[in-house]
């Protein structure tokens, strides 16, 4: 197989494979940032939960991003960094910032796209239940554990959870809303982010909610594997995900309220990935996004009239 990158005429920054949106920064280790946060304390139910956190990375460590994203999970979960870095050197990058944050490292090869790596990402791992997380967000303090105990509340009121959204906000298009004056100041002062307010859109949450950003989201096993696992034949990953989900009659996902990422732009998307190799929406689900769409959103409706009653009982909405 030939890549795009491996073509003699292609332009550099294919050859390069470049991010599409990329912010410049310096590579490897921020020294400056802590290795993890304090750990959480948890309730013993949450404890006893068979968890931990898997992150995809593609040359995560070439900004440093990689390192603002471990530097903000607290120091008690098991962490795994997936990479499918394709030169040794950002194979190398990426292992040396994992493992300076306390995270086990495993390379995702051959290259197949963000699909495959997302996969890869569930196979090297079997927690019960995975934070499942892109190298472009940071993570706020209460993130992980309000994460765990909403996934843990919601399926002890029989919700029959596959996936769960966290709340985040974008920087890319609103970084000085959010006070930063340039979008690169975002990755060199995450520590900013601290003082940030809840995402307004999910202010009506706990609710079911039809996309999970699959750069945030819990998963569970069960349904996992069920549904299948992630497609490799689309690079979005989620977007088929949801699909599963949602076409299924068997699994929803919802949301929750409160603070959870902040997105620093995807990152990982370069411009090698043309669509022979990374694939359309079609190729994973036989039909088009907006077909899709409908069935979905039929869906949605018909479990809301089921699932309503518990997530207004926990203080939300049936969908949001």
């Amino acid at each position: 197989m030939t890549y795009p990158w491996e073509d003699p005429d292609a332009p550099i920054h294919i050859k390069t494979r470049q991010p599409v949106m990329e912010i410049f920064a310096l590579p490897g280790p921020r020294f400056d940032l802590p290795k993890r946060r304090p750990a959480d304390e948890l309730s013993s139910a949450l404890q006893s939960v068979d968890f931990g956190i898997v992150v995809m990375s593609h040359r995560g460590y070439s900004n440093g991003r990689l390192s603002v994203l471990l530097s903000s999970i607290p120091a008690n979960y098991l962490v795994a960094v997936s990479s499918d870095s394709i030169a040794e050197e950002d194979v190398e990058g990426d292992r040396i910032v994992a493992e300076h944050h306390g995270a086990a490292f495993d390379h995702s090869t051959p290259w197949g796209g963000r699909a495959a790596n997302a996969r890869h990402c569930m196979d090297c791992t079997k927690w019960d239940v995975t934070l499942f997380l892109c190298d472009d967000v940071w993570l706020f303090p209460e993130a992980v554990s309000d994460a765990l105990r909403w996934f843990y509340i919601l399926k002890a009121h029989d919700v029959p959870l596959a996936s769960l959204a966290l709340p985040g906000l974008e920087t890319y298009a609103d970084h000085q809303k959010l006070g930063f004056k340039t979008w690169a100041e975002c990755l060199a002062r995450p520590d900013k982010f601290e003082q940030i307010g809840p995402s307004p859109r999910f202010v009506r949450t706990p609710a079911l909610f039809k996309n999970p950003f699959g750069a945030a989201m819990v998963l569970s096993r069960e349904a996992y594997n069920d549904l299948g696992g992630f497609a490799t034949n689309y690079w979005a990953h989620d977007d088929v995900y949801n699909h599963k989900i949602w076409t299924s009659d068997r699994w929803v996902a919802a949301a929750y309220p409160g603070r959870g990422y902040m997105h620093l732009g995807a990152q990982s998307w370069h411009h090698g990935e043309s669509v022979e190799y990374v694939g359309e929406f079609k190729d994973a689900t036989g039909m088009t996004a907006n077909e899709s769409g409908d069935l979905q959103v039929k869906s949605i409706y018909r479990w809301m009239e089921k699932l309503g009653p518990i997530f207004r009982k926990l203080g939300g909405t049936p969908g949001v």
